[in-house]
């Protein structure tokens, strides 16, 4: 077989993030071929890549894409041999062991359900990518694994939540009927979607496990126990009850936030957060200095103060377009239906 290394090295990459190279069992780790489509499957994820080959086996994914990696040539002969693939860059012939096609594992149907997906387009691959900014560090709470999507099924609107139990970030979209009540969607799955099928997707959730198709690829993963999930529509309905006047964002915003950052040096770059007088005023104290920014507001919001994170509050800035304050949290708004909050600490 006979490939073309530049679109063969891509094709295997777009499986690459579903391989998972430390597994103990083996067939975890492998790039697996059939006539039609190439699979990876590490254990709870998998992807599926329409591509035809004349393969029908598996390989160590990892070493195989370094494999071809080595040369500047734009073919590659593969040929498999017995109990192993022999890659054939020019005079060079590296063999690579290989599993039957029957080793497989894989823990999802054939094909999605026959009933009707739910169609989702660009506008729903955007508030996801928008809410996969907020990843807890440690995941404490089932939660923290993914974005859960809470449908509206009255008003045909879809709300996608994040939480690092720090912040909180929501976005919604119009949609038709939906068919399920809550899911999340893990972050490799959810990740995967917005690199690889901008697009869209038609989203099947089944009672085993969620699918994601989109053109030529497709998405897999178990489903996350969401039983025991909190409410995250009602928590952001309760603060923002208490933020009764947002404001535009002030100029400046950002680049005050950057100097935090370099003032805090390898300290967390806290900062105090109040609205005084018509001005947004941001202070912090570090070992290296201390900052001090008085930015002026469009209008005159009520007095208040809190203590937060200055990165929890400028990776959302991209995303917002107005904001207020209480003595509990801060609130940022966007368009379409984004918003964030995050809690004082």
């Amino acid at each position: 077989m006979l490939v073309k290394l530049d679109e063969f090295s891509a094709a295997l990459s777009r499986v690459k993030p579903a391989l998972n190279a430390g597994a103990k069992i083996a067939e975890l780790s492998h790039v697996w071929f059939t006539e039609d489509c190439i699979y990876a499957y590490d254990g709870g994820f998998g992807i599926e890549l329409a591509y035809p080959t004349e393969l029908n086996c598996g390989v160590p994914g990892i070493p195989f894409l370094e494999l071809l990696g080595t040369t500047a040539l734009k073919e590659a002969k593969l040929e498999l041999k017995g109990t192993a693939l022999q890659v054939s860059l020019g005079k060079s012939h590296s063999k690579l062991a290989a599993l039957e096609a029957d080793r497989r594992i894989w823990g999802f149907p054939g094909k999605p359900a026959k009933g009707k997906p739910l169609a989702l387009g660009e506008d729903f691959v955007e508030a996801l990518r928008r809410t996969l900014m907020v990843k807890a560090r440690v995941a404490t709470r089932v939660e923290h694994h993914g974005v859960t999507l809470q449908p509206d099924k009255k008003a045909s609107k879809l709300y996608l939540y994040s939480t690092d139990s720090a912040t909180i970030a929501e976005a919604v979209v119009d949609v038709a009927t939906t068919s399920f009540e809550r899911v999340i969607l893990p972050l490799d799955f959810a990740t995967q979607i917005v690199l690889q099928s901008p697009q869209g997707i038609d989203l099947y959730v089944l009672p085993d496990c969620i699918i994601a198709q989109g053109t030529g690829i497709t998405f897999y993963s178990n489903l996350l126990d969401t039983s025991g999930s909190d409410d995250m529509g009602a928590i952001i309905a309760r603060q923002a009850d208490k933020h009764t006047d947002p404001q535009p964002l002030p100029a400046g915003l950002v680049a005050a936030l950057s100097r935090a950052e370099i003032l805090a040096g390898r300290e967390e770059p806290n900062i105090s957060v109040s609205v005084e007088k018509g001005a947004l005023v941001i202070t912090g104290e570090y070992a290296m200095g201390s900052l001090n920014e008085t930015l002026k507001l469009e209008g005159k919001p009520p007095e208040a103060k809190l203590r937060i994170k200055a990165e929890l509050l400028k990776r959302a800035l991209p995303y917002a377009e107005g904001f207020s304050v209480t003595n509990d949290s801060m609130l940022l708004l966007g368009e379409p239906g984004f918003t964030y909050v995050i809690a004082g600490l």
